[in-house]
This record gives structure tokens, sequence and C-alpha cells, in this order.
């Protein structure tokens, strides 16, 4: 009912069109959201004898270990469809940890070290839901004002 609102034909078509426009685009997203988490840690860890380059490096390992888990998940639903929503929690927390911990064992118990953190992933957390938001509110917009009055 509420994707017939928004002029879409139903609610697998809107879905249908979300993620045809998420493909399309988190992968270039990406490439700006990296960098930035990079800035983010460097912002973090300014007293930290590091320069941007590393950041950048650990940001990357980062979000690789995150598309890893990401990765096994999918693979997982693929194979076994009831086994892979059920997997989703578990990559948030394993998210969660592994970053926590590989901030420790890059950059070592510095003072506040929990609220650096803290600080990196609520900023990034934010500036994800706002490429998210970028992403998905045109594609509606879109679709509202062309559809037939």
């Amino acid at each position: 009912m509420r994707a017939k609102k928004l002029g879409f034909e139903s609610f697998a078509a809107m879905r249908d069109e979300v993620n045809r426009v998420i493909l399309t685009w988190v992968p270039r997203v990406m490439f700006v959201l990296m960098p930035l988490f990079a800035l983010f840690v460097a912002l973090a860890y300014r007293q930290v004898e590091r320069n941007y380059l590393h950041h950048l490096i650990f940001a990357l390992h980062v979000h690789a270990a995150w598309f890893a888990a990401g990765t096994v998940v999918k693979a997982v639903e693929i194979g076994a469809p009831g086994i892979g929503p059920a997997l989703e929690p578990l990559v948030v927390v394993f998210g969660v940890a592994y970053v926590i911990l590989a901030f420790r064992r890059v950059y070592g118990k510095v003072r506040l070290s929990f609220a650096r953190i803290a600080f990196v992933l609520i900023a990034y957390f934010v500036t994800y839901v706002a490429a998210f938001a970028a992403m998905i509110i045109p594609m509606v917009f879109r679709q509202v004002m062309s559809r037939p009055t």
C-alpha cells in the first residue's frame, strides 16, 4: 500500500528499484566513504605519529574485513537461504569487535582510546546513513514526480 503511494506498482517493484540503486551506487560511494573513515581516524588519533596514508591503509584493512564477513554471509544465504539472515546480526557484532581489536592492535592503548574509537564509528555511521539516504531519496523523489496525477 505504501509503495503505491510512492508511485511504485508494488512493494516488489520498489524493492527491485532500491536494490538496483544500491548495486549501482554503493561501489562508487565506498570510494568516498573509505577516505572519510581514514579522515575520522586521523582526527581521532592526531597525537599518534602517523600520517594520513597510514590511516588510509588501516581503513582499507578494516573495510576488507567487513566486506569479507559480508561475503561469507551472502554465500551462506545463497547456499542455505534460511540460515543467511540469522547470521546478519553476527556480522554486525563481528564488525564492531574486529574494528575495536584492530584499533587496539594498530594504535595501541592511547589515552581515551574507547572514546576515540566511538567517535570514529559514530561519525562513520552517520556519514554512511547520509550517503545511503543520498542514494535512495532521489530515486523515490523521481518516482513520485513521474507518477500521473
